[in-house]
């Protein structure tokens, strides 16, 4: 607590840092897992965190399965032309009403960007107006949203850099399930965990392929799991012996090996359920 300038504020105090699963799935999943309910449910179970890395757990009975992938920073707006974090003035949400395309920013101010969620969104209704295939081929140099908030331009280098990001993610959700040897049709839940999975709309996120075509109702974002399991932790010891045990009983599924993995990934760029 000394090294952490904790003495002061909160005098003998002592520091648990819960166990991680591998160098590539941290910390953050452990306590998500613990938090969510993950552990506790019958089913199987699919928990996805979505950063620049895609952290991901799968549990088929009493075995889980984990992987991560480099999703990048296109979903916290990293490499989008006029990317955002979820700040004021952010698009972030996009829907088709009829003929006409509608968007929201956070806090209703004047638009200067557009994050993750917008930008799932914006994909998925890009290709209900057929502004857009499912190869990522659009219809003019960009695709523009404009209102009384503002506007803003999606590119073709956008759309390229989501199609990237959600076929790593795909991709490595389906090496988990070859893993654990189930399908689609298996899957009882799918945990969104993080804030960008507690914003995202999961019906537009099954739309372009970003998570196995369960139907919707089956996904449920579940907050910040990761912060939820660490509260845990502080309050009951009985957590941190489960994280410890937990940590040495779940399986790492380490995708650099897979020989089949960029096919698999190839095979996930296009925008569709599946």
């Amino acid at each position: 607590s000394r090294e952490l300038d904790l003495e002061e504020s909160i005098p003998n105090s002592k520091i648990y840092i819960m166990p991680g699963i591998s160098a590539y799935v941290g910390s953050d999943i452990t306590a998500g897992i613990l938090s969510s309910g993950f552990v506790e449910d019958s089913g199987n179970v699919l928990l996805v965190d979505i950063g620049t890395n895609g952290e991901m757990a799968l549990k088929k009975g009493d075995r889980i399965f984990t992987c991560s992938t480099a999703a990048g920073p296109a979903f916290e707006g990293g490499n989008i032309s006029q990317g955002t974090i979820a700040r004021s003035g952010a698009v972030d949400h996009v829907w088709l009403n009829g003929k006409d395309i509608g968007f929201s920013t956070v806090n209703g101010s004047k638009a200067s960007g557009i994050c993750g969620s917008g930008l799932i969104d914006a994909i998925a209704v890009m290709i209900g107006a057929g502004i857009l295939t499912e190869s990522g081929r659009i219809k003019g140099e960009y695709f523009e949203l404009e209102g009384p908030a503002g506007i803003v331009r999606i590119n073709k280098r956008d759309i390229r850099e989501v199609q990237l990001a959600k076929a790593a993610i795909r991709a490595g959700v389906s090496v988990l399930m070859d893993r654990a040897g189930i399908e689609t049709r298996d899957i009882d839940r799918i945990l969104l965990a993080g804030a960008f999975g507690n914003y995202i709309d999961p019906e537009n996120a099954l739309r372009i392929g970003m998570l196995p075509n369960v139907p919707v109702e089956r996904v449920s974002p579940v907050g910040n799991a990761a912060g939820l399991g660490a509260v845990l932790a502080v309050l009951d010891s009985g957590i941190r012996e489960r994280a410890e045990n937990l940590s040495n009983n779940i399986y790492y599924v380490e995708l650099s090996g897979r020989k089949d993995f960029n096919e698999i990934f190839v095979d996930n760029l296009a925008l569709r359920e599946g």
